[in-house]
């Protein structure tokens, strides 16, 4: 693909206060470098979810964990499962492509096993005519109701093999607006493999970005738009923001961190391997803060919820200060009372107990030195 054969297809949602929303209030530890292939290539060493998670299982998911997830496949020498990029062609299936996208990461930290699941069979479903694209929330909530097909079910390419390989060549816009036949089986696979719910970031310019991000870090993943041009920069690293609203485009984000002194969101793109690098963009704060004709060039973030997982939101971050300073030294989840103990412990920090044994929060609030109660 060429920038000059560009396709987009998102359009953006309208606010709808029936949404769930996001909570994110608080800034992103950049530091830590989110990488989901990473966390891919170690899920799939482990046994199951619970040797993933770690003793607090999956309500105690934090940026500790990750750190130790991190460590772990440095000293094993574990290598990242490496996404398989998306090509829509000439679709404007952009929607669907980047939605199947985040369920194949959701169902691999579920099973450690990679499927491939159905931009076509969402797309279908959602688009609002040949040619005009489909809109964010119609797609998040077909994720969840009825769910998605795999890609085997409800092709999205039609595949051959040849002396070189298997060939997949992405079908027309006509024929992915196409429903499928309605058998079973695909009834079946929706039905199990559908998410649990979605929710909304409703952040604006850098507080999305980090919002953005904390999504990205809680639910594995987000799915946004972009407000985009053909601008000679968009098959690059670093897309630049748009000047004019040329087209919309779905993305799916599973990687955040800083480079060059300066924080990214890092998305892979449904335009081939071919785009930035292995498929993979990344999006500076100048994205985030760029409003062209009145709409913010960053649209519409939605992170999906896996089945079994109840508590998705960073409500209860804590974040741990330097005593002679403001720096934030660590952020730190705690999901409950036993698991501050051992945070304390290695910090060097007195656990503060009433008379009856639980948590003294409000010593916590008064000695923000060491800590910060939940919010």
């Amino acid at each position: 693909m060429t920038e000059d054969q560009i396709v987009g297809g998102a359009i953006p949602d309208e606010p709808d206060e029936r949404d769930f929303v996001f909570g994110a209030t608080k800034p992103f530890p950049f530091w830590i470098e989110f990488d989901i292939e990473m966390l891919l290539g170690f899920r799939a060493t482990c046994k199951d979810q619970d040797e993933f998670f770690g003793e607090y299982g999956r309500a105690g998911w934090c940026v500790d964990r990750y750190l130790e997830i991190k460590k772990i496949c440095k000293e094993k020498e574990i290598k990242p499962f490496k996404i398989p990029p998306k090509n829509q062609g000439t679709q404007m299936s952009c929607t669907g492509q980047a939605s199947s996208q985040y369920l194949s990461v959701l169902n691999f930290i579920e099973t450690g096993v990679w499927v491939e699941f159905s931009a076509h069979d969402i797309y279908a479903a959602i688009n609002l005519g040949e040619g005009k694209g489909a809109k964010l929330r119609d797609a998040m909530n077909r994720c969840v109701d009825p769910g998605v097909a795999t890609e085997e079910l409800v092709p999205s390419y039609e595949s051959f093999m040849t002396d070189h390989g298997l060939v997949r060549n992405p079908l027309s816009e006509h024929q992915v607006c196409q429903k499928p036949e309605e058998t079973d089986e695909i009834k079946k696979i929706r039905k199990i493999m559908a998410s649990k719910e979605y929710r909304t970031v409703t952040k604006q310019s850098t507080e999305m970005m980090d919002a953005v991000a904390w999504a990205i870090f809680e639910g594995f993943g987000c799915f946004f738009g972009v407000v985009g041009e053909s601008n000679g920069t968009w098959m690059s690293e670093y897309p630049q923001p748009p000047k004019k609203n040329a087209w919309g485009h779905a993305l799916y984000a599973g990687k955040c961190g800083i480079k060059n002194g300066k924080p990214y969101i890092e998305h892979i793109n449904s335009w081939g391997n071919g785009t930035g690098i292995d498929g993979w963009q990344k999006l500076d704060a100048t994205y985030f803060l760029t409003i062209v004709e009145g709409r913010n060039a960053v649209f519409n973030p939605w992170t999906l919820i896996d089945k079994k997982n109840e508590s998705m939101t960073n409500s209860n971050v804590v974040i741990v200060k330097d005593a002679n300073g403001s720096a934030v030294g660590a952020f730190i989840k705690f999901k409950d009372e036993a698991a501050v103990k051992p945070v304390c412990d290695t910090l060097g920090k007195e656990v503060p107990y009433n008379a009856d044994g639980t948590i003294n929060w409000s010593a916590f609030i008064e000695n923000e030195a060491s800590f910060k109660k939940p919010l």
